[in-house]
């Protein structure tokens, strides 16, 4: 895609002309998209928005729509039947608990990753996904424990050991409690 240069230009918001060098007519949905952010196309895309969100918002979902019991059908759809309010309550229940817990990024459902990790295991165990042997994917997102999978688990975790003990030793030396044994480990 490309963008006239005089687009970059804050005092100048307009496209006036297409990729292919033709005039740009204005306040049309591909015109914005190219770009342009005018009052003319801007105007036009904040209505075209308007009714889209008329037309989704404040009828629910159809009965029998596979997304009733989901946060989108509850946030998006504006679905208020039991399953949907239901969903709906337990992410707010879910992220209330993570703020007063401290959490302040974005809240994932807790089962989100939980299940992504079961599709791939079933996906791998079909036989539609293969995975790579001897890497750390392998071994914590496919549960793979072959031999090659367990070593290289096993060779990082004594990686991040060692890493944590050194910065641990840093740490102490910096604020002149270092003291070691032959092992290296404090004693101090």
């Amino acid at each position: 895609m490309t963008v006239a240069n005089n687009h970059r230009n804050p005092d100048n918001p307009r496209v006036d002309f297409t990729p292919t060098g033709k005039p740009t007519k204005h306040g049309t949905p591909s015109t914005y998209n190219r770009g342009c952010r005018c009052e003319e196309c801007r105007a036009n895309h904040y209505e075209r928005m308007c009714k889209t969100f008329e037309n989704i918002r404040g009828k629910g979902l159809p009965e029998g729509d596979k997304r009733h019991g989901t946060i989108n059908g509850y946030i998006n759809y504006s679905c208020r039947c039991e399953p949907c309010k239901g969903a709906g309550a337990a992410k707010n229940k879910a992220a209330h608990a993570a703020r007063k817990a401290g959490y302040t990024r974005k809240f994932i459902e807790p089962d989100t990753l939980e299940r992504a990790k079961l599709r791939r295991v079933e996906e791998f165990e079909s036989g539609k996904r293969k995975i790579n042997h001897g890497t750390m994917t392998g071994y914590s997102n496919y549960k793979c424990r072959c031999v090659k999978c367990k070593k290289t688990a096993s060779d990082y975790n004594k990686a991040w050991k060692a890493r944590k003990r050194a910065d641990k030793r840093d740490k102490l030396t910096e604020q002149g409690q270092g003291k070691e044994d032959q092992n290296g480990y404090s004693t101090g």
